[in-house]
C-alpha cells in the first residue's frame, strides 16, 4: 500500500512539475550554469529561406537521463521538451518552424528552424536540466545563429529624376554632358557591396548603405562621368556581391548611346585661280558626327541660299549625302556648283557644320573656308564725275581699276573724245599702267571738258562706262555786322546774330562761311557730312548769318567770318568787338595730398583764376551733392578721413551776377591691407568629415588679393583637394569698412586618398595671406592650426583584475585613452558614476559591497569608448546557523559567507565537546546531527576561518525539536503515513482552490495592481529546496527552512518541508498569494 501510495504521490508531483515547466516562456533560473565547465558556445550561419540544425550535446552516458531541453531565443523560450511528459513545443517566433531531434544513442539533441528568416539572428540558449545533478555536466550550451540573405534585387536609376533604368540600351547623351547613375541593391544581409565596372575596369563612385529593421540592407554606388567620344556604346556594369550569394554576383549593365560633335570639317576643291565664265566645284566634308550633321553654306557671313544674285549664283541646291561609318557616327557630304565672275574673285566661301551636340552645349558650329580666285579684264571706273576747281589748281582725276591678274599692260586717257598725251611731264602726272589716275598740276580754262579712259591687262581690254566734267571758279569778298549791337549783359540770356554779307564773287552765293572769334575759327557752316544728327541738321541753313543764343562771357571778344563759293575761299573780313558781362570762371580743386588714407587728414583749396565782373569773395562747398554748410572758405580741411570722405566733392565761386563754372574732384581714399575676419587660431574636422571650410576676410582698397597656404606652402588652382572661393564684399558705410575681399578655403574631402584626413600628414598650419596694395606694401596674414580629430580609442587599464582585502587599499587604477580633442574620463559602478578622472583610487579603504565590475569610459564631442575592471575583495567569513530536523535528529546547519570560499568549520558547546563523527562540511556548509535528548541541548558556536582570517563565530541555542520521538518503528510508520496523508489532502485543496480562482477570474482581472503581478513572479521562485544539501551522504534526506521575502513587509517562515518526487530529487514548495488567501504549488524543478 505504501508502494502504490508512493506512486500516486509522484505522478501528482510530476503533472504540477510539467504545469511549472511548461506552462511559462520566461528565461527560468539555472542552478549549476555559473560553475566550471557548464555552458558550450557554438557559432551557425544560416542563408534566409533555408533550414538550419542548431547542436546541444546531451551525453546521456556520462551525464544520466535528463527530465527537460528548453531552447532560449535571447531571453524568450522558444522550444521545450521532455521525454518524462513526452511534451514538445515550439513556441514564439518558431512556432510552427521548429521541432527537436534527439539521437537514438542520447548523445545530441539537435533543433533543426525551417524556412529562416533574417530576423531568426541571435544568441540560442539549449537549457538541459539532468536528474542528476551532481555530475556536474554543461547545463547550458550557446548557440550564436548568424543570418545571412542574398540581394533581393539591384537596379540602376537616374539620380535626377529617380527614374529606374529598364532598358539595357541608355540614352543618348551628349557628349561632355555630365552623366549620373545610380545602381542599388537591397533586400541582402550583410548589406550587399555595389561596383560599378566600365568593361573590366573599376569606376570611381561614391557608396552608401542603410540598414533595415529586420537587419537587411541595402548598398548604394553612384557615379558621375563626363561623357567622351570614346564612352559611345561603352558598358557599365554594376555587380552586387555579398557573403549569402554563392554563385556569381549579381550584375546588370547599360549600353550608353552618346551624341557627338563632329571631329572634323574640310572644304575640297577651287584650290588654283579659274578665269571668269568656269564652273567651280566645291564640296565640305564634315567628319565623325552623331547624329549626321547639318552642312550650310556661305558666301561671307551670308548664307549663299540668301545671298543676292551678283556674289555666287549655284547652278542647282547643294547636294547632300550622309554614310554611317564603323564607329557609329556619320559623314556628311555636301557639294556646290556654280559659274565663276569677277564678284566671287576674293570671295570667302565658308562650310558650317552643326549638329544638335554644338546646338546643346550653345557652341559655334564648325568651319572651313576657302577664299576664291578669279582671272577677268578691267572693269573701269572714274571719279570724280565732276570738277570745280580754282584757276591754276591742281587736279586730279582717279581712274579706278578692278582686274585680275592686277597688272595692267596700257592705260590711255581722253579730253572729249580725242586721245590725250600724256607725256608732257610740266602739265600732266600719272596717266600710265602704274599710275592710271591723271593729275593736272595746273589748271587753265583750256582744260575745262568731258574726261574718260581706257585699260587693258593680259585677259583683255575695259573702258570706263561714266565720265568726268571739269568747271573753273573765283572767290568772294566779304564783310561782318552783328544784331544787337555790343555790349550785351551774360545775365540777359540774349541772342546775338552775325551776318558775314558778300561783296563780289562767282558764284555770288556763299556755299560756307567760317566764323572767327578773336582769330580763333568758331564755327564752319554749313555743317554737313552727318556731322550732326537730323534734329539739328546744319546742312541747308543759310551759312552767312551766325545765332549766339543765350551769350555768355565765352562770346566776349573780336569776331571776323570768310566766305566761300564753289570757287573757294575769300579772305576775311575786317574784325568786329562783342563785350559781355560775366559771373565768375571755372574754379579748380587742388589737394595737398595724391594718396589720401584711412585715418589720415587732407585739405582741399578751391582755386578760381578769373573771379568775375565784380569779384567773388564767396565759396560753395559740396560732397556728394548736398551742400557742406560749415565751409564757405577758399579751403576745406578734412580730418579725419573716413569711408564717407570717399565722394565726388565740388567747389564754386560766387558774386553778384551768379555762380561760376564748378570744379568736381572724386577723393579716392585708400586702405591699408586690414583683417576684418581672421582665422580662429584652431580648427579641427573628423576624418571623413562631410566638406568644411575655413573663412577670413581682408580690408584694403585697392582690392588685394588673397591666397591660401599649407605650412608655408602656396596651395594651387590644381590642387583637387581644395576649393578656393574668394567674394567681393561692398563697402559698409555705417562700419567705416572700405571695399574688402572674403576668400573661403573649403576641403574637398572627396578627393583627399580615401576620401578621408590623415590624423598624422594631414595636421598642419593653414594661413590666409594677403597681396599688399598701393598704401601697404606687405599683406596681412593669419594662421590656423588645423588638427584631424577622432573619437575616443585604444582605451586601455592599468590592470583588468584587481584582489584587495576588506577594508585595504592600493595604488590608483589608471584608464587611458587615445582621442583628440583630449578625451574626458568617468568610472561607473553598479550603471552609476563613482569617479570622474581617469583614475580610480579607494583612499578610506574598500569594502566587500564595492566588488564588481567597474568601467572607465573615455569620451569626447566625438563619441566615447569604455573598458572594466574587476575588483574582487577578500573578507573574513560571516556565518549564521539554523536548525532542523532528518529522521528524527536535530541537525544544526552553519552557511558561510566568505571570499576565498575555501574554509574550515569548528564547533562548540559550552561546558560539552561536539563530537568530530557527528559533523560533515561541504565548502561553506557544515551540519552537526544531534540526538534530540536533553543531554544535547544547549548553546551551539560555528567558528569559521578562511586564507583572511577568523571570522566572529555564530550561535544558537537548542532547546528541543518539533517531533517527539517515538520509542519503536511502528510509532514511526503511522506518523509518517499521518504526515503524507496532510499533505495529499493539502495537495488536493491547493489544486481545488486554484481551478475555483481560474473559473472566477477574467484574464484581465487576474492581477488587479502592478504588485500583485510582482507577487505572482516572484513567489514561482522563492522557496527552493537547497540543491546542494550534503551530496556525499546519498541517504540524507534535504531539509528546507523556507523563507518568503514580500515587498514592503517581514518574511515568512513555513516550517520545515520533507518531500521527494525520487531519490535524491529535491521538490520545491512554492507559495503563491492572492485575494483569497496563501496556497501551495509543488515542483520538483523551478525554472
Amino acid at each position: 500500500m505504501s508502494t502504490m501510495l508512493s506512486w500516486k504521490f509522484r505522478t501528482c508531483l510530476l503533472a504540477m512539475s510539467l504545469f511549472g515547466a511548461f506552462g511559462t516562456s520566461q528565461l527560468p533560473v539555472v542552478y549549476g550554469a555559473s560553475s566550471p565547465g557548464s555552458s558550450v558556445r557554438d557559432e551557425v550561419k544560416a542563408t534566409a529561406g533555408s533550414e538550419v540544425t542548431l547542436a546541444c550535446v546531451v551525453n546521456q552516458n556520462k551525464c544520466g537521463e535528463f527530465h527537460s531541453i528548453k531552447w532560449y531565443k535571447e531571453n524568450r523560450r522558444v522550444f521545450v521538451y521532455s521525454p518524462v511528459a513526452d511534451f514538445a513545443k515550439a513556441e514564439g517566433e518558431l512556432t510552427d518552424r521548429a521541432e527537436l531531434l534527439v539521437d537514438e544513442a542520447g548523445e545530441e539533441a539537435k533543433l533543426r528552424l525551417n524556412s529562416i528568416k533574417t530576423s531568426d539572428e541571435g544568441e540560442y540558449k539549449c537549457e538541459i536540466t539532468f536528474l542528476d545533478v551532481t555530475k556536474n555536466c554543461p547545463v547550458v550550451q550557446l548557440v550564436k545563429l548568424t543570418t545571412l540573405a542574398e540581394p533581393k534585387y539591384l537596379n540602376i536609376s537616374m539620380p535626377e529624376t529617380g527614374d529606374i533604368v529598364s532598358s539595357t540600351s541608355l540614352g543618348p547623351f551628349n557628349e561632355g554632358e555630365e552623366l549620373r547613375l545610380l545602381c542599388e541593391s537591397g533586400g541582402g544581409k550583410p548589406i550587399p557591396k555595389v561596383t560599378w565596372y566600365n568593361g573590366t575596369e573599376i569606376m570611381s563612385g561614391k557608396a552608401s548603405s542603410f540598414e533595415s529593421p529586420d537587419g537587411t540592407g541595402t548598398g548604394r554606388n553612384e557615379i558621375r562621368v563626363v561623357l567622351e567620344r570614346g564612352d559611345l556604346g561603352s558598358r557599365f556594369t554594376c555587380q552586387s556581391e555579398n557573403e549569402a550569394i554563392v554563385n556569381a554576383p549579381l550584375q546588370t549593365s547599360v549600353q550608353l548611346d552618346v551624341n557627338l560633335r563632329p571631329e572634323s570639317t574640310s572644304i575640297i576643291g577651287a584650290n588654283d585661280p579659274v578665269q571668269d565664265g568656269s564652273v567651280v566645284t566645291l564640296m565640305c566634308r564634315a567628319q565623325g558626327a552623331r547624329p549626321a550633321a547639318l552642312i550650310t553654306w556661305y558666301n561671307g557671313t551670308v548664307p549663299l541660299a540668301e545671298a543676292p544674285t551678283e556674289d555666287v549664283a549655284l547652278q542647282k541646291p547643294p547636294v547632300e549625302v550622309t554614310v554611317k561609318q564603323d564607329d557609329e557616327t556619320y559623314e556628311t557630304q555636301s557639294r556646290i556648283s556654280f559659274v565663276a565672275s569677277r564678284f566671287e574673285n576674293g570671295e570667302l566661301i565658308t562650310c558650317e557644320a552643326n549638329n544638335p551636340v554644338l546646338e546643346d552645349n550653345q557652341e559655334q558650329p564648325q568651319r572651313s573656308s576657302i577664299t576664291l580666285q578669279i582671272l577677268y579684264a578691267p572693269f573701269v571706273e572714274i571719279s570724280p564725275t565732276n570738277i570745280t576747281v580754282y584757276e591754276s589748281d591742281e587736279v586730279t582725276i582717279s581712274c579706278l581699276v578692278e582686274a585680275n591678274p592686277p597688272e595692267l599692260k596700257s592705260v590711255r586717257w581722253y579730253q572729249d573724245g580725242q586721245l590725250l598725251s600724256v607725256n608732257n611731264q610740266t602739265k600732266y602726272e600719272g596717266g600710265t599702267s602704274k599710275e592710271p589716275s591723271l593729275t593736272i598740276k595746273s589748271v587753265e580754262k583750256e582744260d575745262i571738258g568731258v574726261y574718260s579712259c581706257v585699260v587693258e591687262n593680259e585677259v583683255g581690254v575695259g573702258e570706263s562706262d561714266n565720265i568726268s566734267t571739269v568747271d573753273v571758279f573765283y572767290k568772294p569778298k566779304v564783310l561782318l555786322r552783328m544784331d544787337p549791337p555790343s555790349p550785351v549783359s551774360e545775365t540777359d540770356r540774349r541772342n546775338v546774330t552775325l551776318f558775314c554779307d558778300i561783296e563780289d564773287g562767282n558764284p555770288s552765293e556763299l556755299t560756307s562761311v567760317r566764323w572767327y572769334m578773336n582769330g580763333e575759327l568758331l564755327q564752319q557752316l554749313p555743317i554737313c557730312e552727318d556731322e550732326l544728327n537730323d534734329e539739328n541738321d546744319l546742312c541747308g541753313i543759310d551759312p552767312s548769318k551766325l545765332l549766339l543764343e543765350h551769350v555768355t562771357v565765352k562770346f566776349h571778344g573780336n569776331f571776323s567770318c570768310e566766305g566761300a563759293n564753289e570757287a573757294g575761299w575769300s579772305d576775311a573780313s575786317p574784325e568786329e568787338e562783342l563785350e559781355i558781362l560775366y559771373p565768375p570762371g571755372e574754379a579748380f580743386i587742388r589737394k595737398d595730398l595724391e594718396e589720401v588714407i584711412k585715418g589720415d587728414a587732407i585739405t582741399l583749396t578751391c582755386e578760381v583764376s578769373d573771379l568775375g565782373r565784380p569779384e567773388s569773395d564767396e565759396f560753395i562747398w559740396k560732397r556728394g551733392g548736398h551742400v557742406v554748410t560749415h565751409v564757405t572758405s577758399f579751403n576745406w580741411t578734412i580730418e579725419p578721413v573716413t569711408l564717407e570722405t570717399e565722394a565726388n566733392i565740388s567747389c564754386v565761386a560766387v558774386n553778384e551776377v551768379g555762380e561760376g563754372e564748378p570744379d568736381f574732384i572724386g577723393i579716392e581714399v585708400f586702405a591699408p591691407p586690414t583683417f576684418i575676419e581672421r582665422l580662429p587660431p584652431y580648427t579641427g574636422a573628423m576624418a571623413e568629415s562631410d566638406n568644411f571650410s575655413v573663412e577670413c576676410q581682408v580690408e584694403c582698397s585697392p582690392l588685394c588679393d588673397i591666397f591660401w597656404l599649407k605650412d608655408g606652402i602656396p596651395i594651387g588652382e590644381d590642387d583637387e583637394r581644395f576649393s578656393i572661393n574668394t567674394t567681393l564684399v561692398e563697402a559698409d558705410l555705417a562700419k567705416n569698412d572700405f571695399e574688402s575681399v572674403r576668400s573661403t578655403l573649403i576641403w574637398n574631402i572627396e578627393n583627399w586618398p580615401g576620401a578621408k584626413l590623415d590624423r598624422v600628414i594631414d595636421n598642419a598650419n593653414y594661413t590666409c595671406q594677403s597681396t599688399g596694395n598701393l598704401v601697404g606694401n606687405e599683406g596681412v596674414i593669419s594662421t590656423t592650426y588645423f588638427r584631424v580629430e577622432y573619437p575616443p580609442e585604444n582605451i586601455e587599464i592599468s590592470d583588468a583584475i584587481i584582489r584587495l582585502e576588506e577594508g585595504s587599499s592600493r595604488e590608483k587604477v589608471l584608464c587611458t585613452a587615445e582621442a583628440y580633442p583630449e578625451a574626458n574620463y568617468i568610472w561607473k559602478f553598479n550603471n552609476e558614476n563613482v569617479a570622474a578622472d581617469n583614475l580610480l583610487f579607494f583612499d578610506g579603504g574598500i569594502s566587500k559591497d564595492q566588488a564588481g565590475i567597474y568601467t572607465c569610459v573615455a569620451q569626447n564631442k566625438h563619441g566615447a569608448a569604455e573598458i572594466g575592471t574587476e575588483i574582487d575583495v577578500l573578507y573574513k567569513p560571516e556565518c549564521q546557523i539554523e536548525q532542523n530536523e532528518d529522521d528524527g535528529y536535530i541537525v544544526l546547519t552553519c552557511e558561510a559567507l566568505a571570499n576565498p570560499e575555501e574554509v574550515t568549520f569548528g564547533w562548540h558547546r559550552v561546558n560539552a565537546t561536539v563530537l568530530d563523527e557527528d559533523v560533515t562540511s561541504n565548502g561553506l556548509i557544515s551540519q552537526v546531527r544531534l540526538d534530540p535528548s536533553p543531554d544535547n541541548f544547549g548553546t551551539y558556536y560555528c567558528y569559521v576561518n578562511n586564507s583572511i582570517g577568523a571570522g566572529q563565530p555564530c550561535e544558537i541555542d537548542v532547546q528541543g525539536m518539533g517531533l517527539i520521538r517515538m520509542g519503536n518503528a511502528n510509532l514511526i510508520l503511522i506518523v509518517a503515513v499521518v504526515a503524507a496523508l496532510i499533505v495529499a489532502v493539502l495537495i488536493i485543496i491547493v489544486c481545488i482552490i486554484l481551478i475555483c480562482r481560474k473559473k472566477k477570474k477574467s484574464p484581465d482581472e487576474k492581477y488587479i495592481n502592478q504588485r500583485d503581478l510582482e507577487e505572482r513572479e516572484n513567489t514561482y521562485h522563492r522557496f527552493v529546496v537547497n540543491l546542494y544539501g550534503t551530496s556525499s551522504n546519498p541517504d540524507l534526506h534535504h531539509e528546507t527552512r523556507t523563507e518568503v521575502i514580500r515587498p514592503g513587509r517581514g518574511p515568512i517562515f513555513l516550517g520545515d518541508h520533507n518531500f521527494y518526487l525520487k531519490p535524491k530529487v529535491p521538490i520545491a514548495m512554492n507559495l503563491m498569494e492572492d485575494e483569497s488567501g496563501s496556497h501551495f504549488s509543488l515542483a520538483d524543478d523551478v525554472d
